[in-house]
């Protein structure tokens, strides 16, 4: 990727940074976002591209991404209960005082039910 391209937040193709639909599965890219999901164009860990926003339920987010090191597309799950938390301006995630261990217990819930569900799919 060149500084003066982005990826597709449906499909990962590189396109040009003022392009105003993807090349490729021409999906209309956005203009804005909401600013309580996680940006597009994210790389988390250095490993996950934040894509387009999929479902969100009472307990999380799901967004469609790209795992760099397999080159495949992959779902993002956000532990993100909007009744206990606030995102700041860079993204993270702020839980309210009066939350804060209703929350820190739902995130150890959260990433316990991650794992087993991640061993589940390796061979």
């Amino acid at each position: 990727m060149t500084i003066n391209q982005k990826y597709c937040p449906n499909c990962f193709t590189f396109i040009d940074f003022e392009a105003t639909e993807c090349s490729q599965c021409h999906f209309s890219q956005p203009t804005t976002f909401d600013l309580s999901h996680l940006r597009p164009q994210v790389l988390l860990v250095k490993q996950y591209y934040v894509g387009r926003m999929l479902e969100e339920d009472s307990s999380g987010i799901t967004y469609l991404g790209f795992d760099k090191s397999l080159q495949k597309q992959v779902r993002i799950r956000e532990y993100c209960p909007k009744q206990f938390i606030e995102r700041d301006h860079s993204g993270t995630l702020i839980p309210f005082e009066d939350y804060r261990r209703v929350f820190e217990k739902g995130k150890q819930n959260f990433m316990e039910e991650s794992r087993v569900l991640t061993s589940l799919r390796e061979p």
